[in-house]
């Protein structure tokens, strides 16, 4: 959810952080979402399988392995996921591959060892 104030310039923002490469990794859709107030607009943003970043899919362990050494210009891909899978919680919302993938990336993290680098949110995460 977005806070109140001025929309406009939020989602601009949002459109700016998500689909800042060129091709953009990311495609903006809106879809209808059922809340406990009824139906809602909510954007979305998906992989663009046409951008060069778009890799098919992986399964959660190669995606885990990925997410545990990435970092890009807007932060580590560990953390991304971090902070994706507690706003969801905060709202209730429980995806069963989105906990699955954590505790993964997790325990890579750890297997990596102190060396690795700074620390991010998930490395206290299970």
């Amino acid at each position: 959810r977005l806070p109140a104030g001025d929309l406009a310039a939020q989602i601009e923002r949002l459109l700016r952080r998500e689909m800042s490469s060129k091709p953009p990794a990311n495609m903006a859709r809106w879809f209808d979402v059922e809340t406990d107030s009824g139906t809602q607009r909510a954007l979305a943003f998906t992989a663009n399988p046409k951008g060069s970043n778009y890799c098919g899919k992986l399964t959660l362990e190669d995606v885990a392995r990925i997410l545990a050494r990435a970092a890009g210009h807007w932060g580590s891909g560990a953390s991304y996921l971090y902070q994706t899978v507690a706003h969801l919680d905060a709202f209730g919302i429980r995806d069963r591959n989105l906990w699955r993938l954590q505790q993964i990336v997790a325990a890579e993290i750890r297997a990596l060892g102190p060396d690795r680098g700074p620390a991010t949110p998930s490395d206290i995460a299970t």
